[in-house]
């Protein structure tokens, strides 16, 4: 799954659900302009595994993890990254094809618009009137 929002993909709840369903749940996360990169890994509804790092400063939680053999304790960022994909069997982003279609996307807007909405109903000017309107998806194709 790609989540270039980082909202599913940082879902500790859904995570700890697939695991549940499926076995083992990853997530891979690394956000370029902030200097971070987050690791994580579910199993049976419980996290096993969290590796962050913001900033160069590491901190982790569970026990370090077979796939992580070879890796040093002190940094992760995007090599590291690349290593436990490739550990877990995965095939590393910048690796996979540019020709790849979506088989299916998701973005998510969890911003709460309802202060918009009861200014608009109190007559506050410059209120948008959108923001009245129930709230539909707008990020959903497959």
């Amino acid at each position: 799954m790609l989540d270039p929002s980082y909202v599913q993909a940082s879902d500790r709840r859904a995570l700890a659900a697939l695991s549940e369903r499926f076995g083992l749940a990853l997530s891979f996360v690394i956000e370029t302009s902030g200097g971070c990169a987050f690791f994580d890994a579910f199993a049976q509804g419980q996290r096993v595994r969290r590796i962050q790092s913001i900033d160069g400063a590491v901190t982790s939680e569970g026990e370090r993890l077979a796939q992580e053999a070879g890796l040093p304790a002190s940094s992760y960022y995007m090599d590291e990254t690349e290593h436990l994909q490739r550990a877990f069997g995965l095939t590393p982003l910048p690796q996979l094809p540019a020709d790849q279609p979506v088989t299916a996307s998701a973005y998510l807007d969890r911003t709460d618009y309802a202060a918009l909405g009861k200014a608009r109903k109190a007559g506050t000017p410059g209120a948008p009137a959108a923001a009245s309107r129930a709230r539909r998806p707008w990020w959903r194709f497959w």
